[in-house]
């Protein structure tokens, strides 16, 4: 029995789209929809400290589309598309604030 798949763009890991639990509505839009990236559970969460959505992982592949501001409205998509999928919020601005603190401090601390 053949099953629709897809594939992680972060670990090129293959996944049955009845597996993770995708609609087939969804399972479209990440394979049609040309700039659509799909991420795992794993390359999308803090594992392996924990399950939490890695929000900044999802801003600095935002980031990393600059200074082409057509392509980052369209990674912003895709991961709002991803949010979704996880049925993800996103943080509270303060919260966001926190976040954003805590990785400069600890790229302070290592470089």
């Amino acid at each position: 029995m053949e099953q629709e798949s897809i594939q992680c763009d972060g670990c090129s890991m293959w996944l049955h789209q009845h597996c993770i639990h995708m609609s087939l509505t969804a399972y479209a839009e990440f394979s049609l929809t040309d700039h659509f990236n799909f991420f795992c559970l794993q390359c999308s969460t803090n594992r392996p400290a924990d399950d939490t959505y890695n929000f900044l992982a999802a801003l600095a592949r935002i980031a990393a589309r600059a200074p082409d501001i057509d392509s980052m409205r369209q990674q912003a998509e895709s991961e709002r598309n991803l949010l979704s999928f996880y049925s993800v919020s996103l943080p509270k601005r303060s919260e966001l604030q926190l976040l954003l603190f805590f990785q400069c401090m600890h790229a302070d601390q290592v470089g």
